[in-house]
């Protein structure tokens, strides 16, 4: 029985229900395999097929990025091989051989990775295009184990061309504090260290050092730098020296900023003598500094000044840069980069541009001015081009604009993009617009950037005027469409042209049709068919290949219709087969009469080429030249005749002519034939010249041929100018040459005569060479003297005195070193030694290769070197010298120096006697300078001379001369010491002598006669004309101050006074000085005729001439009654003469005073003689007429007069010396006519006893008889007759 509850009662609440046991199983085997999932999979790699599974199952979710080849061993067992590893990423390519990993898993215990080895093989590099995409800065780089790599290496990594390795690293980490060690990295320029330290946590904290020793080229090469900073913030400093090459930096950079212009926060940065030759083989030779250097304006702005300069600039024709110089202002900050302000001085002309780089956005303009696009391309045109550059758009699509103009006609625009996604990149030529006159040229194109960069280009060319871009080419109208189009890599093209028929060259029509594709060697589908008037050329068919013909065709009747300097006629017919050396032509070519510019001429050119299409058959081919004129050669005749077939054949060839060597007369005979895979086999049985280079063989050579850098001669025996040869080998393979062989018995002076202008020497030298070179880069030459001496051909023949004269060169590899002695028993002696080095592959050094050298002399006795001076100079003392240069061929940097004691300089003549001297000098680069040349007199006075000049600016020479009372004349008759300063300077093509001299003392004693001279004109028989004094080969000019002093001194010839005064002497360059001053007399006096006359006033005045000065100067006769004297005035060319006297007297009254001391009442004996004698040598014949009249007035005579004497003297004078004098031949005639027909005169010699008496008797017009009664006694009778 059940009970039931009252009905009031309430029910019980329901309970909770209990947890049941498997959900919470569940969630904990969840949870658990969560955790264990990772562990388990871990685990799973570290066994070999969990491993494998692993790479495999990276390899489908990369999408084949990543590839590994195969896998040797496990994680778990400490070794793990991986080979032929990939991956792919959207800017490179990474491949790598092989990986070897040595790892110690049970550290992971500790809370450690440490890997004891890790081995990598050959990594490469390939770029693909640069990541878009801005770095970031992560939030932390700390590891959540330790890590320690005790030994990681790296056999080689390869990057394009570049490979460098082995690389040697160390690395520990606590999880936070990171070190990296790098013991060893090889590069192709020497070995480098580095250490790095990074902290893991923001800022990331950083500093490191980077060193580097080794050699580029054979020069030594050094760099450092230092990190420190942050991650954020990376502060670097850099030194690097090569050379004479320095690079210097000190910059803060932001790695992580967005843009790249942002990334630069601070920097200085200098370059010394930068020269991209020494590192880039083949690039332009350059001397280029830089100095860069940025200051914070505001905020984050920087602003950025460059100046950068090259010293070698030049037409890159020459492997020169041209570009001369900048200078740029930037501003910088995180989000724009304004150009302020930039020029650059490129291509002989100049460019002014500014902009902005902001975001993603350019904006760039620039002017161009005066650009010369020839030095680019010779083939350029030489015009001076204006016109704009600009660059505008997004970064990732930026757009160039072009326009030029040559300030003519002519008009360039041309319009390019860069588009497409950065694996596909491709600059497009959207616009190209050429404007010449009436011409037009237009076109479009593209090239890509990638795989194998395909191009395209299409082009119109409009009535365009050949006469306008070239001289050699006439007027005319050419109308033509073009198109390009193929690969770039590998080279492959197709081309389509077509000259328009209406196009006219000299008024004669002109067409052309040209179509093939190139492809490699071979070029295929190749059809021409040109015409110019009534010459045409035709070709079809390929060449290249193994089966390919070429045939072609030629008429040109009137090769005068091309114009210019062309004339003659060209006919031929044939077909072209084969490549290179096997190249066969079948065909015949006739030329007559052809004239070409540069003055290339050939009367007759026959070639008849019968070649079979099988060259294993017989055939032949001739050649025959008449009169040909090209460059510097002149064949009267030559011959070249090939006959048989290739394995078996003959060549002959002759030829007679002249040529840069002078006359020749060759021949050349060869038998042989082309062996298959040994080329060419024989042997030539004759070579020989007859002319300036003299030739001959003993014997039979054996020669075998490759191609032109493989080859053999063996068994050269022979004579070439005199000189016996031998050579029992000589090769080339490729760029190395091998082989013996020494040529004895040169004589100097046979081998000098070869060259165009051969050095002044002569004498009985004889030289021998010997040489031995291997085919592994290693020889020798030895050139040495074997007997004889050697002298200057222009002096006397003074031999040298040689000793010994020695040059060795030694090649291993790439290097070449050499040594050269020269011993000599007056002159002294030299030593030498250098080393170049030439790139992999060349046989001989280039212009950029790296070069040492250092050479000494040492010449113990000056004297022997006198020889070479002017006659009459002395010289005694010692030198020695020394040079060395290193650096690349084309810019080297050079040093010396040369020194010089006990000098010593006398020209007895002059009484020059200079001693106890001393020469300093030295050369550093380009800088030549004198540091001191001291010279001394026996009486205390010096010389001093110093400067400097830098040979590669020709205005820098600066030299300074110092005078201290040196006596620069010392000879009983003639003294002069000076004192002063003077300068001597480079000024444009000549030199400019400046400054300014005082003379201390001077003392010149004039000769009381002159010495006989012959006239100009005089020709003495059996010696060779006296040549005229050459001008000076570097032209000076003058600006110098002098000052005669206080003790100048003037004696001789009645003379004794003493000057002073100041003069400014001025030349140009190459012309006649000029003077302006004035020199006067101090004190002095003049003597004649047993008198003295007091100089009491003399001044000459010069202005500009220097042979015509102002006179103004008065002599006076003192202690008489009467003072008589001279006043001159007017010019030196053009004086006045004119006698003066206190009191006012008559002239001849003043002659009298001023030279008998007395008046001319009273005149006794010869007095009346030298009366006249000295009016005549005092005043000249037009001034001293007027007193000879007054003197015969008073006399009573007709005639009274001082001349010379009669043509048929009575009168001779007793003087025998070859010296001259104002009374030599000179007499005093006295005459008085006695009746009209009737004349009576008296003759004395005025420097001797002679004496005579005349009478004539005039009885007729034209009759009259002459008695003469003295030494000589005649009657004659004269007839005279006037001719009006």
């Amino acid at each position: 029985m059940t009970a039931t509850p009252p009905p009031d009662s309430s029910p019980a609440p329901a309970s909770s229900p209990l947890p049941q046991p498997h959900r919470r199983w569940r969630g904990w085997l969840a949870g658990v395999l969560v955790l264990l999932l990772p562990l388990l999979l871990l685990a799973s790699l570290f066994s070999a097929p969990g491993l494998r599974a692993g790479l495999a199952l990276a390899e489908r979710l990369s999408g084949g990025a990543l590839q590994v080849a195969a896998v040797t061993g496990s994680l778990g067992s400490g070794r793990v091989q991986l080979r032929g590893l990939a991956l792919r990423t959207a800017s490179t390519d990474y491949q790598l051989d092989v990986l070897d990993l040595h790892w110690q898993p049970a550290q992971l215990w500790q809370g450690e990775v440490r890997i004891t080895t890790l081995a990598l093989g050959v990594l490469r590099l390939t770029a693909r295009a640069p990541d878009p995409t801005p770095p970031s800065l992560p939030e932390q780089l700390t590891l959540p184990l330790a890590l320690t790599l005790e030994h990681a290496r790296l056999a080689r990594l390869e990057l394009g061309q570049l490979a460098m390795g082995p690389f040697a690293l160390s690395a520990h980490s606590d999880g936070r504090q990171h070190h990296l060690q790098l013991s060893e990295a090889i590069t192709p320029w020497g070995s480098s260290t580095a250490a790095l330290q990074l902290d893991g946590v923001r800022p990331f904290a950083l500093a490191g050092v980077w060193r580097h020793g080794g050699q580029l080229a054979q020069a030594p090469i050094n760099g450092e730098v230092h990190l420190a900073g942050t991650l954020g913030a990376v502060k670097i400093s850099l030194a690097v020296g090569y050379q004479h090459s320095a690079l210097g930096a000190h910059a803060t950079l932001a790695p992580f900023a967005a843009l790249p212009f942002a990334r630069l926060r601070q920097a200085e940065v200098t370059l010394a003598q930068f020269n991209p030759a020494q590192w880039l083989p083949g690039a332009p030779a350059a001397e280029i500094s830089l100095s860069a250097s940025s200051t914070p304006v505001s905020g984050q702005r920087q602003r950025i000044q460059l100046r950068a300069r090259n010293a070698l600039a030049g037409p890159w024709p020459a492997r020169r840069l041209p570009w001369q110089g900048a200078q740029a202002e930037l501003d910088v900050d995180d989000n724009t980069l304004t150009v302020r302000q930039l020029s650059v001085q490129a291509l002989d002309g100049e460019l002014d541009g500014s902009g902005s780089w902001q975001g993603q956005t350019l904006n760039f303009t620039s002017r161009l001015r005066g650009l010369r696009l020839r030095t680019l391309a010779s083939a350029l045109p030489d015009w001076p081009a204006d016109g704009q550059l600009a660059v505008r758009g997004q970064m990732s699509a930026p757009q160039l604009s072009l326009s030029l103009n040559d300030r003519q006609q002519r008009e360039l625009h041309a319009e390019l993009t860069l588009t497409g996604p950065a694996q596909a990149r491709l600059v497009r030529l959207s616009q190209l617009q050429l404007r010449d006159g009436a011409a037009r040229l237009e076109g479009s194109g593209d090239l890509a950037l990638a795989g194998n960069r395909r191009f395209s280009l299409t082009a119109t060319l409009r009535q365009l005027n050949p006469a306008r871009w070239s001289t050699a080419l006439a007027d005319g109208t050419l109308n033509a469409q073009v198109t390009v189009s193929g690969n770039a890599q590998p080279l492959s093209a197709q081309i389509e042209l077509n000259v328009d028929p209406s196009s006219h060259y000299r008024g004669l029509p002109v067409s052309a049709q040209l179509r093939g594709q190139w492809a490699g060697q071979r070029a295929q589908g190749l059809r021409l068919a040109a015409s110019l008037g009534h010459n045409r050329l035709a070709a079809d068919g390929a060449l290249g290949g193994p089966q390919d013909v070429l045939n072609f065709t030629l008429a040109a009747p009137q090769l005068s219709q091309l114009g210019g300097e062309f004339a003659g006629s060209a006919q031929g017919q044939g077909k072209l087969s084969g490549k290179g050396w096997q190249l066969r032509l079948a065909g015949l070519l006739d030329i007559r009469q052809l004239r070409a510019p540069g003055g290339v001429s050939v009367e007759q050119l026959l070639l008849d080429a019968r070649l079979p299409d099988n060259l294993d058959q017989a055939g032949q081919l001739s050649l025959t030249l008449r009169q040909l004129r090209a460059g510097g050669w002149q064949l009267a005749q030559a011959d070249a005749r090939y006959q048989g077939s290739r394995p078996r054949h003959s060549l002959s060839m002759q030829a007679r002519g002249r040529g840069p060597l002078g006359d020749f007369d060759a021949r050349l005979a060869a038998e042989g034939g082309w062996q298959s895979g040994r080329g060419w086999q024989g042997q030539l049985t004759q070579l020989s010249n007859q002319g300036r280079l003299a030739l001959n063989l003993d014997a039979p050579l054996a020669l075998s041929v490759v191609d032109a850098r493989h080859w053999q001669l063996t068994g050269l025996r022979g004579r070439l100018l005199g000189a016996r040869l031998n050579a029992p080998r000589l090769a080339q393979d490729g760029h190395t040459l091998s082989g013996q062989g020494q040529l004895s018995g040169m004589v100097l002076t046979s081998w000098l005569k070869l060259l165009d202008s051969p050095p002044p020497l002569d004498g009985s030298l004889v030289l021998a060479v010997d040489w031995n070179l291997s085919g592994n880069g290693q020889g020798q030459l030895n050139l040495r003297r074997e007997s004889g001496d050697v002298w200057l051909s222009q002096h006397a023949a003074r031999p040298l005195g040689l000793e010994h004269a020695q040059l060795q060169l030694n090649r291993r590899d790439t290097l070449w070193k050499g040594q050269a002695t020269l011993r000599s028993q007056t002159l002294g002696s030299l030593t030498a030694q250098g080393q170049l080095s030439s790139a992999a592959g060349q046989l001989l050094p280039g212009p950029a290769s790296t070069m040492q050298l250092s050479a000494n002399a040492e010449l113990p006795n000056l004297a022997a070197w006198a020889t070479w001076l002017p006659p009459g100079i002395r010289l005694s003392g010692r030198a020695s010298a020394s040079l060395s240069a290193d650096g690349a061929l084309n810019a080297p940097r050079w040093r010396g120096s040369l020194k010089a004691d006990a000098l010593g300089v006398q020209r007895p003549s002059d009484g020059i006697a200079f001693r106890d001297g001393q020469l300093r000098a030295s050369l550093q680069d380009d800088m030549l300078k004198l540091d001191s040349l001291t010279l001394r007199d026996p009486q205390g006075g010096h010389l001093t001379l110093r400067g400097s000049a830098n040979w590669r600016q020709p205005d820098s020479t600066q030299l300074t001369l110092t005078l201290h009372q040196l006596a620069v004349l010392s000879h009983p008759n003639r003294s002069l010491s000076v004192s002063g300063q003077a300068q001597l300077r480079q000024s444009g093509s000549g030199l400019l002598l400046s400054g300014g001299l005082t003379v201390d003392k001077g003392r010149i004693v004039l000769p009381e006669s002159d010495t006989p001279t012959l006239s100009s004109d005089v020709v003495i028989v059996g010696q060779p004309a006296r040549e005229p004094d050459a001008p000076l080969a570097v032209p000076v000019a003058v600006a110098l101050d002098l000052d005669l002093g206080e003790q100048f001194h003037l004696i001789g010839k009645g003379l004794n006074t003493r000057l002073a005064g100041q003069l400014r002497l001025s030349a140009a360059a190459g012309q006649s000085p000029s003077a302006t001053g004035s020199v006067r007399v101090v004190s002095g006096y003049y003597a004649a005729y047993g008198q003295r006359l007091d100089i009491s006033r003399g001044v000459l005045t010069f202005v500009h001439r220097l042979d015509n000065p102002g006179l103004d100067v008065l002599a006076v006769r003192r202690g008489l009654s009467v003072e008589p004297g001279v006043e001159i005035s007017g010019s030196a060319q053009a004086p006045r003469v004119q006698l003066v006297s206190t009191p006012e007297l008559p002239d001849s009254e003043k002659l009298s005073w001023l030279v008998l001391g007395r008046s001319a009442t009273s005149l006794r004996g010869g007095e009346t003689e030298l009366l006249f004698s000295a009016a005549s040598t005092l005043l000249g014949s037009g001034n001293a007429m007027g007193i000879q009249q007054q003197l015969a007035s008073r006399l009573g005579l007709d005639e009274l007069n001082v001349g010379a004497a009669s043509t048929r003297p009575s009168v001779r004078s007793t003087q025998t010396s070859s010296t001259s004098h104002p009374l030599d031949n000179q007499v005093l005639t006295l005459g008085k006519r006695l009746s009209s027909g009737l004349y009576l005169g008296y003759e004395q010699s005025l420097t001797g006893v002679g004496a005579a008496v005349k009478l004539t008797w005039e009885w007729s017009k034209n009759w009259s008889v002459v008695l003469r009664a003295g030494e000589q006694s005649a009657l004659d009778a004269v007839y005279g007759r006037g001719f009006d």
